[in-house]
């Protein structure tokens, strides 16, 4: 399988979960309790990847906490 036909695939494999009930159900790929530590504390991947806002989202809070960031 080409790279070309394996993107196709996974885009057609997110476009049906947008309207798929199943798909929204989903937990979170970044649990609400996680720590900055707790993430880069393992090399293991993570069960599924994290949407690039959700890691913002989390960035932005632990900055905030820590003074980083305004």
């Amino acid at each position: 399988m080409t790279r070309h036909n394996q993107w196709n695939q996974a885009r057609e494999q997110w476009r049906e979960c947008i309207t798929s009930q199943q798909c929204r159900l989903l937990e979170p790929a970044i649990s609400w309790d996680s720590t900055y530590e707790s993430l880069l504390s393992t090399n293991k991947p993570f069960p599924r990847p994290i949407p690039l806002q959700d890691m913002v989202h989390f960035l932005v809070d632990v900055w905030e906490e820590e003074g980083l960031y305004m």
